[in-house]
């Protein structure tokens, strides 16, 4: 249970990190790139403890970047004014689906699955990216 807090607290100061350098103007904000920094410090420190807790490490980092993708394309949409488009609503949708299944598998191959999620997700965060500057 710590493994998966850990892991927890990873994801959202990496994800409130990411919002923050958004925010902080290509880190022309002083106290906003200091906060960023201290963020994504805490970041790696908890998502080493998760491993060390005994998260698998394929399994660790695709829920990792697969919520954090999923969360700051939300975030992008609420506090930026990005746009939501079905393409990327679908993304984040199968983003949580993938992230589900990866969290109820224990077996010995989960980290071969991870590393196929966190392909897929990184591929459909690249289409809404190319479909976000393909709109006019």
């Amino acid at each position: 249970m710590t493994a998966w807090l850990l892991l927890s607290a990873a994801i959202l100061s990496e994800v409130i990190a990411t919002a923050t350098l958004t925010a902080s103007n290509g880190l022309s904000s002083r106290i906003l790139t200091l906060v960023t920094a201290a963020l994504y410090v805490v970041s790696y420190v908890c998502f080493a403890r998760a491993l060390k807790a005994g998260i698998e490490v394929g399994v660790a980092y695709a829920i990792w970047s697969g919520v954090g993708t999923a969360a700051l394309a939300i975030i992008g949409a609420a506090l930026f004014g990005e746009a939501m488009t079905a393409r990327k609503i679908t993304a984040i949708v199968l983003i949580i689906g993938g992230v589900t299944l990866l969290h109820l598998t224990g077996r010995p191959e989960a980290p071969a699955r991870a590393a196929s999620s966190h392909a897929v997700s990184q591929s459909l965060t690249a289409a809404s990216e190319i479909d976000r500057r393909a709109s006019p």
